[in-house]
């Protein structure tokens, strides 16, 4: 090959390829020479520079520039930079060979999703649409391989046939894809160790705007649509969203009155109240608390994979207090931290005896995973004693409850970020995850309740004063009226079929006593969606 001397220019269009080729979107490369020796076939050896296209500034080795090329073009522009400048960190802590598996499963986790993490909506939905057009000429065992090779199962069909159904259906592709590409954004931006209180906190900026996105094709979707009662009355799905617990105000305010209504029973027993904290293990955490640095412990474990521990440590507590015959119940709100872990803060109601029993079983269980880990005792378990006459527990609470809705009343979360920016992006990591937020232990079914407040209060004898409490929202009278004559949904069944011809099953149509001798019928009309008249 001849040598190269004095200035190098990019080769015209018709040029043959070079050895290393490196133009992405996000960085600024250029030409370099790099020097090589060359051993011909006579035994002679000679030197030779060669013409690299690569980042400026790029000092380590060149044959590493392709896998990096790979990896970063499946990531969102703004990330590039910030993954090169973690490999070359790791290249110079950890060597080569670290840095190159790092960047490989990096690699992998980016290709979760079947398209670009950058990708937008109108890709998303050509992508559904193709994979529903393969699976229509498909078997059931078919359509399995190419959903499993899309990282998918279809583990809510009810049926075979529905279960192909789904794969046929392009809307049910787009919902799919839309969340593994969410999934994939935050497991990466959790990789570059992004999310934290010093960069973008609770959830990816990437991931944020996304969910945004989605929101808004809901609310342009619900725009269009109305239902239809037998009675010709007609009401927008919008309309409709914002009459229930959909509305961020509505929920909120019916968590509050739950748990007050909660506590005013607990204390009419004697009931003392805990506040309890439980965190994950290190390995949880992508990123340290204080610096936000990337965390060594960190094992890639996801936030879904927070909640399953936090549950796993829930269930072994609830098993020891059965038995241990401890009463208890409560409330337990469910939030992300900085770097988008979960941990578990738990509102409980036990009798005065029973209390130090239940913060040693619950202690023993939050740290029986890695208990001398650095830090353990200290943050993974947490224990405060509301004392009733400093303030109430629904009190206490309310902060968290209003940080994980919509931020009503606060002006900064924990971590001194806008208390409504926060709670946005607390919903946000919610939906990502799918994670459950708020759950009621122990108390009485909140579905019941819901029922009767379509009731206005009329209603017969038992079901009266259950129903007249519920009117007026007064969950301790309700809570009380239910110990008195226990109630129960009202269900049917019914054999109609849904959208991916599954039988509907058990429909609420009200509330009924146990023996059904007496029973109220909270929904009266059929109803039917159209599109809202004047649209297509």
């Amino acid at each position: 090959m001849v040598e190269h001397t004095g200035q190098i220019s990019r080769p015209r269009q018709n040029t043959p390829p070079l050895e290393t080729g490196f133009d992405i979107e996000g960085f600024e490369c250029g030409w370099r020479l790099e020097v090589r020796p060359r051993r011909w076939p006579d035994g002679k050896t000679t030197i030779h520079r060669w013409p690299v296209w690569a980042p400026k500034g790029w000092d380590y080795p060149l044959d590493d520039l392709p896998h990096l090329e790979q990896c970063l073009r499946v990531l969102p522009k703004a990330w590039r930079p910030l993954c090169e400048l973690r490999y070359r960190e790791l290249l110079e802590t950890k060597g080569r060979r670290n840095a190159n598996l790092w960047l490989l499963d990096l690699g992998k986790q980016a290709r979760r999703a079947p398209v670009n993490l950058s990708a937008s909506d109108d890709a998303l939905r050509n992508k559904g649409d193709e994979f529903a057009r393969r699976c229509e000429k498909l078997t059931l065992a078919g359509a399995r391989t190419v959903a499993t090779d899309a990282g998918l199962c279809c583990s809510s069909a009810k049926s075979e046939e529905g279960e192909l159904m789904r794969y046929r259906c392009d809307r049910w592709w787009r919902r799919q894809l839309r969340s593994l590409q969410l999934v994939a954004v935050e497991a990466i931006a959790r990789e570059l160790a992004l999310v934290s209180r010093r960069k973008q906190i609770y959830v990816s900026d990437v991931g944020l705007q996304l969910v945004r996105q989605r929101n808004q094709r809901n609310r342009a979707t619900l725009a269009t649509m109305e239902a239809v009662n037998d009675l010709g009355d007609a009401f927008s799905l919008a309309e409709l969203a914002e009459r229930s617990v959909s509305n961020p105000k509505l929920r909120r305010n019916e968590l509050m009155a739950r748990i007050a209504g909660t506590e005013a029973h607990a204390r009419s027993q004697g009931y003392r109240a805990l506040f309890v904290t439980i965190t994950c293990p290190s390995r949880f955490h992508a990123t340290a608390s204080q610096t936000g640095e990337a965390n060594p412990s960190f094992d890639r474990s996801t936030p879904k994979d927070g909640a399953t521990y936090l549950n796993k440590v829930w269930a072994n507590v609830r098993r020891w207090f059965k038995d241990a015959d401890i009463a208890f119940y409560g409330i337990r709100v469910r939030e992300p931290q900085h770097d988008e872990t979960p941990h578990d803060h738990y509102l409980l109601f036990t009798p005065p005896d029973q209390e130090p029993r239940v913060v040693e079983i619950m202690q023993e269980w939050a740290l029986k995973d890695s208990p001398t880990e650095r830090g353990a005792r200290r943050h993974r378990f947490t224990v405060e004693y509301i004392d009733y006459d400093r303030g109430t527990a629904t009190g206490y609470v309310a902060k968290y409850v209003s940080k994980n809705i919509d931020g009503y009343g606060l002006t900064e979360d924990s971590v001194g970020h806008m208390s409504d920016t926060a709670a946005q992006r607390v919903q946000a990591w919610s939906a990502v995850w799918r994670i459950r937020q708020f759950a009621f232990y122990g108390t009485q079914p909140v579905g019941i309740w819901r029922e009767l407040r379509r009731t206005r209060g009329d209603a017969d004898d038992p079901i009266r004063d259950a129903a007249l409490a519920a009117d007026v929202g007064d969950w301790e009278r309700f809570t009380e009226a239910l110990f008195r004559h226990p109630l129960r949904l009202l269900k049917v069944w019914s054999d109609e079929l849904g959208a991916y011809g599954e039988e509907k099953g058990d429909q609420v149509l009200g509330v009924e006593t146990p023996d059904a001798s007496v029973a109220v019928q909270t929904r009266n009309h059929t109803w039917e969606l159209r599109p809202v008249a004047g649209r297509p």
